[in-house]
């Protein structure tokens, strides 16, 4: 069952771009409400939160919109879920696409 938390899931060890960011849940439950955000430093790179529902389908892969792509050394990213209804809800999971820039 969903219950919010928020996890890092990336260091930077060099800049790079932010290519996409998904989140699903494999059952949606029969009254559920979750949320899903990317931060930067503690600071969203959305330009809305990813809501999924009891009404979106079970494994239906939900893009965000990214308002910020860019990342630097040493940025650390994470995913924020929070939980205001998760009756039924089961497997969550969030992931991020990235590219590192490689040095020459």
């Amino acid at each position: 069952t969903p219950t919010t938390r928020e996890e890092i899931v990336f260091v930077a060890s060099q800049a790079g771009t932010i290519r996409g960011f998904n989140a699903l849940l494999n059952d949606t439950g029969t009254s559920s409400n979750i949320t899903f955000d990317l931060k930067k430093n503690g600071s969203t790179v959305l330009s809305g939160v990813v809501t999924i529902t009891n009404a979106t389908a079970d494994r239906s892969v939900q893009a965000g919109t990214l308002s910020t792509t860019t990342f630097a050394a040493d940025d650390v990213l994470s995913i924020a879920m929070a939980v205001s209804s998760s009756t039924g809800a089961q497997g969550p999971f969030a992931w991020i696409e990235l590219e590192e820039n490689q040095a020459p």
